[in-house]
């Protein structure tokens, strides 16, 4: 599988080509209020919501990165940085949200 790697903090995501629909650098996110903490913010998108995730320790939006829209919903994932690009087997993968993975040793 053709992934993006990602830094969210201390944690690396993998995220599936296919699936992506946009990159942006530093995207402009909006705080919710009362929201958990996996959630990181909002912003639109070619007029839709989306809800950008913070799926790691750090806070810092450098790159965002919007998954295909299913719904009405974008689901977009906020990161530190973007590392590269590379081919991995799905089986040293656990899936953290749709299309969005992370390795099974690094995990904690």
């Amino acid at each position: 599988m053709e992934v993006i790697k990602v830094r969210t903090g201390e944690r690396i995501l993998y995220i599936e080509k296919e699936k992506t629909e946009t990159l942006y650098l530093n995207p402009k996110i909006w705080k919710v209020p009362g929201a958990g903490d996996e959630i990181l913010g909002i912003s639109v998108y070619k007029g839709r919501l989306a809800v950008y995730y913070c799926l790691g320790s750090g806070r810092d939006a450098k790159c965002g990165i919007l998954m295909k829209p299913q719904g009405d919903l974008i689901v977009g994932v906020a990161a530190e940085e973007l590392t590269g690009e590379e081919e991995i087997d799905r089986e040293e993968l656990t899936e953290v949200k749709p299309g969005i993975w992370e390795r099974k040793s690094d995990q904690a």
